[in-house]
């Protein structure tokens, strides 16, 4: 008995996906597609030879056709003309005639409206051919299909590898399609499953009434009872039509959608009664998204990101150009146990980006891939439109709560000082070492990259003819225009001319000497941030202004004191930075720079110096600040460029005294108190003390007992804290703590109490970090502030 071979029509095949037909029938060059059911492959490719060239219409439904190998051509056209199986339902699908051309036959027609099966049954390997059609209830007359077994006589026709891998339960589905081929409970016999939408059916929906208000383009999301997520669909088409079903006439609205709704297998009157239909959709406006400002803060990202930081504004903003600066402002979530501290930063901008902003959402899992793990996908934010998105060129130092952000944009650079123009006088080329003096003082002088680490604001013009500063005309030669200045104790500044040997003389004239200068210098430029709030001058468009930022930098000029300290430092380094020694001189000279210490440390990767700075009267330095830049840029000017250099501020450390003092009978506590008060805070000040500079028990008692009126002191408490202490509220209270309730914390078990009064309170120099080493620590100044008169507690022994 030769093998059986099984073909089905190609077109309709076609419509449904590919996969299952690719590994069901691989032989892709004929009109029919082979599934075969024996082992023999030379009876199949003998098969495929006496296979018939078919033109047939797409639209009919396939037919199933047996054919046994090694018959003639003859016998195959006679057996495809015999077997017709065509769809139950021919009102609903029109018959269709398809012509077959066969290689050494004429031309036959065939109808398919038959449905004569009885041909198989001739067949002799054929037992038994059971067809079984739906749609034949009335609510599924859009469903089309047939169910037929087929059984044979020798079930070792079929191979066990066939049974295994392509009847055992192989199903392909699409949208308005199937075809199931599995095995029966009998052995020797298999079912072919089809069922099939007729056209557009599943996209139709006819309601329960006549509703006006559905138009096209709207939406309507469908509820079905067997299903967990509804269906949302677009409505295509609106249509009133006449409806007379289960004994009811009336009219109802028709949608077709542009998804289907019913899927093969729906064949349930009860499904269809439990289906709810939402419409009537009506465009409604989005609602902006609740943001957790303490959840989504502005910075704090991870750093370790390839791309650059960005800051997500709410709007579109033009004229943002990179290389602009910014400063951004609002209140810091990164100190624990603290609300409402303020701060501001200036950043550069990198770039700007229009778009709309990106979520995650978990990709699916690889099904062929056992175990493997979802990767997060981007996608845009559904409803979002463009906006703006700041590209900064280092991410932000800290982390702020979003609500309270604000970016300034419009920042501009300002620095201390009234412009003045004034005539000095007339020029007499008479005179030598003609001289004026400056009617505002004192002169502004600015931060530099120079050796000094300022300029002069001071521009002198005889006969609008530029003469320029000198340090010493001892330099000058007779003809340069040169001039040098001179200031006294008052501030007031003096220009003086050369003698025409050594520098020119002022040519003669009347008011023929002008100058442009600034006046205003010093400590009380150092304002504090959002001072500034008044504008001298008001140009056009500008409504007010801002200093979100403290200003820094600002020095009174050296006192005697001063100048003799540092005056040798600047004649030792000579220009020319060497040593770390010369690098420490310099940085003392520079001006703006109160204190300095220089160090050869290895932060692990390389050997460098590393300067410890802090400015006049413990001003803090910025490293955004003019005085920080020009620094770093005069360190390179004189000294080599390639050494590596850090610039660290010092580290302070708030000095606690509390001290109990027994006084002479015949003075007052009031009086003596104040007196040891301002000795400690003398001794102990920012001028007075040095990097590095140990602090001991023995100089407090000392300070102390030298104040008439004192008779013995009793130090209770000498201790510090450090700025690194302070930055975390967990460590600084459990040290204020122990200062204060010594036998609590004793208690407690958890923690060492140091002795009070410490003997000696260690201030180290620049060093490396505890653990690895490759964070250096800068030097640490110890001081008594008078700012924090807290740090301080006296109190009487009665006597």
């Amino acid at each position: 008995m030769g093998p059986i071979d099984i073909y089905l029509y190609r077109p309709l095949l076609r419509q449904g996906p590919t996969k299952l037909f690719s590994n069901l029938f691989p032989h892709q060059d004929s009109d029919y597609l082979a599934l075969p059911l024996a082992n023999e492959v030379n009876a199949l490719g003998q098969t495929l030879t006496h296979v018939p060239q078919a033109v047939v219409n797409a639209q009919t439904i396939p037919h199933l056709v047996v054919v046994r190998a090694g018959q003639s051509m003859s016998n195959a056209a006679n057996r495809l003309l015999n077997v017709s199986l065509a769809e139950l339902q021919p009102n609903l699908v029109p018959n269709q005639a398809y012509q077959l051309t066969f290689q050494q036959t004429d031309t036959l027609n065939l109808a398919v409206s038959s449905t004569d099966i009885s041909s198989l049954k001739q067949i002799n390997e054929v037992r038994r051919v059971t067809a079984t059609f739906l749609g034949e209830q009335r609510e599924h007359r859009i469903i089309i299909g047939r169910e037929i077994t087929v059984e044979v006589e020798n079930g070792s026709l079929f191979s066990t590898q066939l049974q295994n891998e392509l009847i055992e339960n192989v199903e392909d589905i699409s949208e308005d399609h199937r075809i199931r081929i599995s095995r029966t409970q009998d052995p020797t016999s298999f079912l072919i499953q089809e069922e099939a939408f007729s056209k557009g059916a599943a996209r139709e929906m006819t309601l329960d009434g006549e509703y006006d208000k559905i138009t096209p383009n709207s939406w309507v999301v469908i509820a079905r009872s067997d299903r967990e997520q509804p269906i949302k669909a677009q409505v295509k088409h609106v249509k009133t039509v006449s409806k007379a079903e289960y004994g009811i006439t009336g009219k109802v609205s028709q949608l077709t959608l542009d998804r289907p709704w019913l899927f093969l297998g729906d064949r349930s009157l009860a499904l269809l009664r439990e289906t709810t239909v939402y419409a009537q959709s009506e465009p409604l406006a989005i609602a902006d998204e609740v943001i957790d400002p303490l959840t989504y803060t502005i910075g704090g990202e991870d750093l370790e990101s390839d791309g650059p930081f960005e800051i997500e504004l709410d709007g579109l903003y033009d004229g943002l150009k990179p290389g602009r600066w910014l400063i951004v402002s609002g209140e810091r979530t990164d100190i624990p146990g603290a609300e409402g501290v303020r701060a501001s930063e200036l950043v550069m901008l990198a770039g700007v980006r229009q778009g709309v902003a990106q979520v995650e959402i978990p990709a699916d899992a690889d099904p062929a891939i056992d175990g493997a793990a979802d990767q997060p996908q981007l996608i845009d934010l559904p409803g979002d439109t463009p906006h703006s998105f700041l590209q900064l060129a280092q991410p932000l130092a800290y982390k702020y709560k979003r609500d309270t952000v604000t970016i300034h944009g419009n920042v501009v650079k300002a620095t201390h000082g009234e412009t003045r123009r004034e005539v000095l006088g007339s020029g007499d080329g008479g005179k030598a070492l003609q001289q004026f003096t400056l009617s505002k003082p004192p002169l502004t002088f600015l931060s530099a990259p120079t050796r000094e680490g300022v300029e002069s604001t001071l521009e002198v013009r005889v006969n609008d003819v530029k003469w320029h500063e000198v340090d010493n005309l001892a330099w000058a030669k007779d003809t340069d225009h040169s001039f040098i200045t001179r200031t006294d104790d008052d501030d007031k500044t003096t220009v003086v001319f050369g003698d025409g040997v050594q520098g020119a003389r002022l040519p003669s004239g009347s008011e023929n000497v002008r100058a442009l200068y600034r006046d205003g210098i010093g400590q009380v430029g150092n304002v504090k941030a959002e001072q500034v709030k008044l504008l001298a001058t008001r140009p056009l468009g500008v409504k007010g202004v801002i200093n979100p930022l403290p200003a820094t930098g600002g020095a009174n000029r050296e006192t005697l004191l001063q100048a003799k300290r540092n005056a040798p430092m600047a004649v030792m380094a000579l220009d020319r930075l060497v040593s770390v020694q010369d690098y420490a001189d310099f940085v003392r000279t520079f001006a703006g720079i109160a204190k300095a210490d220089a160090q050869a440390l290895s932060n692990g990767r390389r050997e460098l110096i590393h300067l410890t700075i802090t400015g006049a009267d413990n001003s803090p330095i910025e490293k955004n600040s003019d005085l920080y830049r020009n620094l770093w840029r005069s360190l390179r000017r004189f000294g080599d460029p390639y050494q590596p250099l850090q610039i660290d501020q010092r580290e302070l450390m708030i000095v606690l005294i509390s001290a109990r003092v027994r006084i002479l009978p015949q003075y007052l506590w009031e009086t003596v108190k104040l007196a040891i008060e301002a000795a400690l805070f003398e001794q102990f000040s920012f001028d007075r003390r040095d990097l590095g500079q140990d602090l001991l028990l023995s100089e407090v008692i000392t300070t102390m007992h030298q104040v008439p009126g004192v008779d013995y002191v009793d130090v209770n408490i000498l201790d510090s804290v450090s700025e690194t202490e302070a930055e975390n509220p967990e460590t600084l209270s459990q040290k204020l703590l122990q200062l204060a309730e010594p036998a609590l914390v004793e208690g407690d078990g958890e923690a060492s109490v140091t002795p009070q009064p410490r003997p000696r309170i260690p201030v180290h120099l620049a060093q490396g970090g505890e653990g690895d080493g490759l964070t250096l620590r800068p030097a640490q100044l110890a001081i008594l502030s008078p700012n924090l008169p807290e740090t301080l507690k006296l109190e009487e022994i009665p006597r």
